[in-house]
């Protein structure tokens, strides 16, 4: 048979199924891309899943061995019995290039299902009365045969080749850099916590309201994209203005409430256009959009990731996702799971970590915040890979004019040790400084 590429579905299925009762090893080579529902001749599907089986059990698969195993099945001695798979089997000649023909089996089935799934999606759209819902039942349909594709395509790594990716790192803390696992935070002494952000984790950041969450994470955005990193920022609650005024006097030190009140000095108004050429050199995108629904995002994430390699995204704040579910209690739940899949969707596709904020529930000022305080949902604590905390304990005892420092408490950490860092706050433009 024809070792190209060329081939329609039926003969390809068959080339791999001959080697596959051919040669045991080139069993392994195939299941790491198709499984039987990817074939499109019915048998040769049914056979693959039963070479597999055999495989499995640790049992021979060649010919006599899987037709042992069909004998008395009607659609297989329709077909000939042993005769057809010994047929199938002698007519691959020569090493066989499995690999290839596996992974163009694959895309010939994901052809077919997208092609079922759009002709399906006709009838179903039309009883959908919004843009919102059509796009939402496209947008669900083809994640799923997305992450159906990626689960597929991925493949065990053999030890050695995961230390060998493992060794830039290593060396790296030999030098005295420590073990930084993740991207650089833009902070040090949170980085020696918690080493950096790293690939995949889900991250919260939550706080009283008006606690600071906010300018914390378009903090973390600057200092990340000020190294080259993109980061996307979905602002559910600032429009992009706002937001934008609040990076403009970040990056210009001056005052946000001057500004807005138009008494800004004429030192602060000559800082202003340097910091706008500086902000437009930066990898950050910014989505504003209001009302967003939760599968919406989690696309948006995922496209977002494939098209500029994002490395952070943050989300501000969670709380104001919509999501399935009668009360407000499940909403935040799903909201929650649906994150920490998103993460795991951006660290897979660009090595990138998400930063969720939250609100906490009411406490007072002077009450250092827990767990438990997370706002809504058990499922927060349950699903992040590391939580923070912002608060002010020494709010109350503040005189006008003192410096304002607030406490940065980690109080999760999935990987690692919990702990507390001290972090001036400039708020009249919303600056960090250790």
């Amino acid at each position: 048979m024809s070792a190209t590429g060329h081939l329609c579905d039926v003969e390809l299925e068959k080339n791999l199924l001959g080697a596959c009762l051919a040669d045991p090893s080139a069993v392994a080579l195939a299941a790491e891309h198709v499984s039987p529902e990817d074939f499109s001749y019915r048998f040769l599907g049914r056979a693959f899943g039963r070479i597999l089986e055999l495989s499995g059990a640790g049992k021979p698969s060649d010919v006599s061995c899987v037709a042992l195993s069909f004998r008395g099945d009607p659609e297989f001695e329709s077909l000939g019995g042993e005769s057809f798979l010994r047929s199938l089997s002698e007519g691959v000649f020569g090493p066989c290039p499995v690999a290839s023909w596996a992974e163009i089996l694959k895309t010939h089935a994901v052809r077919r299902i997208l092609a079922n799934e759009i002709e399906e999606s006709r009838s179903q759209i039309q009883s959908l009365r919004s843009t919102e819902e059509i796009l939402d039942c496209l947008n669900e349909k083809l994640s799923a045969l997305r992450e159906g594709v990626e689960s597929s395509q991925r493949s065990a790594v053999q030890i050695g080749e995961a230390l060998r990716e493992l060794q830039p790192i290593l060396e790296k803390s030999g030098q005295g850099g420590g073990l930084l696992l993740g991207r650089p935070t833009g902070f040090r002494s949170l980085d020696q916590i918690t080493a950096g952000w790293c690939p995949g984790n889900y991250c919260l950041l939550a706080a009283r309201p008006s606690g600071g969450k906010s300018a914390l994470g378009l903090e973390f955005a600057l200092s990340s994209a000020k190294r080259g990193d993109a980061v996307a920022i979905f602002s559910l609650e600032m429009s992009r203005e706002s937001l934008l005024l609040r990076l403009l006097c970040r990056e210009a030190k001056i005052d946000l409430e001057r500004l807005r009140t138009g008494s800004l000095s004429t030192e602060g108004w000559l800082r202003i256009p340097n910091a706008i050429v500086e902000l437009s050199r930066l990898p950050i995108l910014i989505d504003d959009r209001r009302g967003v629904r939760l599968s919406d995002l989690r696309w948006r994430i995922r496209s977002l990731a494939r098209r500029y390699s994002l490395r952070l995204v943050i989300v501000d704040y969670l709380q104001l996702l919509k999501a399935p579910g009668e009360k407000r209690y499940e909403q935040v739940t799903t909201i929650s799971m649906e994150l920490q899949a998103a993460a795991g969707d951006l660290g897979h596709i660009s090595g990138g970590t998400l930063l969720a904020t939250a609100q906490l529930n009411r406490l007072a000022a002077a009450e250092e915040p827990q767990l438990h305080h997370l706002r809504d949902s058990g499922q927060l604590e349950q699903d992040t890979d590391v939580v923070f905390f912002i608060w002010d304990p020494d709010e109350k005892k503040r005189m006008d004019g003192d410096p304002t420092y607030i406490e940065l408490k980690i109080a999760k950490q999935r990987n690692g040790r919990t702990g507390r860092l001290r972090f001036e706050f400039a708020k009249p433009f919303g600056a960090f400084f250790e």
